[in-house]
């Protein structure tokens, strides 16, 4: 969904902009203030008519994509037509999540408790999953605010 919200800013700013621009742009040959400001209102409900359209397209492919992946992938309820390995395999995929975030909680304990000794391509692998695993969870803005914390760290532990 970040790739709707994304499409629909740049839609959005492109309308607007352009909106703008046009209105600038004829009302600078048009004198009379009466029909400036029709022409304005005409331009604004096209541009919010285009905006709309846009929106509904944007959605009508997110909905297409959808399907598509249903289509492809299949979906829990297919899955419980399989006896026995159909539920296992539901119960694999809804525990994975829990899985990583544990595993991951349980390596990061043995590195900083200095319990175990891990190699340096061991640490960057488990710094990788870490981004990866912790990225998921909290989400990307989190990363974002932690990276230069991460990249002091690295800078000080080079030297």
């Amino acid at each position: 969904m970040n790739v709707l919200k994304t499409i629909k800013g740049v839609v959005d700013s492109f309308s607007g902009n352009f909106i703008k621009g046009a209105v600038e742009l004829v009302t600078d040959y048009i004198p009379d203030p009466a029909k400036k400001a029709e022409l304005k209102a005409k331009l604004e409900n096209l541009a919010m008519q285009k905006k709309e359209q846009a929106h509904e397209q944007m959605l009508e492919s997110a909905d297409s994509m959808n399907k598509r992946i249903n289509e492809q992938e299949g979906t829990a309820h297919e899955l419980k037509t399989i006896p026995y390995i159909g539920g296992l395999i539901i119960f694999l995929r809804a525990a994975q999540r829990p899985i990583w975030g544990y595993a991951t909680l349980y390596y990061d304990y043995q590195m900083f408790a200095a319990e175990t000794a891990f190699t340096e391509d061991q640490t960057k692998l488990l710094w990788i999953i870490n981004l990866l695993v912790l990225g998921f969870l909290f989400g990307e803005r989190a990363i974002k605010n932690i990276m230069p914390l991460v990249t002091k760290l690295f800078e000080v532990k080079a030297k």
